[in-house]
């Protein structure tokens, strides 16, 4: 008497169907080239992308910034004295610091 196989075990006795599930299997998860190696590089890719799109809009305001400071001296003086503590001859500058007790 022969015992019958239920249908998915007879696609498992298939030597062709033994190898295709095989050649899946390694090329997802066991080659240099693996869906998961694809997923971690698109990954990183969004990351790098948002960086980029990060600095285009810092880029954009540091021109704007440009723009402003080389038009008008006045601007150019108030960003030196506020950034780089820079004085006109005869002028002296002092820095007071604030420190918080910690009582």
């Amino acid at each position: 008497m022969k015992i019958q196989l239920p249908s998915v075990l007879v696609f498992m006795k298939n030597k062709f169907w033994l190898s295709g599930i095989a050649f899946a299997l390694w090329m997802c998860f066991l080659d240099s080239n693996s869906l998961l190696i694809h997923l971690e590089l698109s990954a990183e890719i969004s990351e790098l992308e948002e960086g980029i799109e990060f600095y285009n809009s810092e880029l954009k305001k540091d021109k704007q910034k440009l723009i402003e400071l080389t038009s008008d001296p006045i601007l150019l003086e108030k960003f030196a004295r506020e950034e780089y503590w820079l004085c006109k001859a005869n002028e002296e500058i002092f820095l007071i610091s604030h420190v918080e007790d910690e009582n």
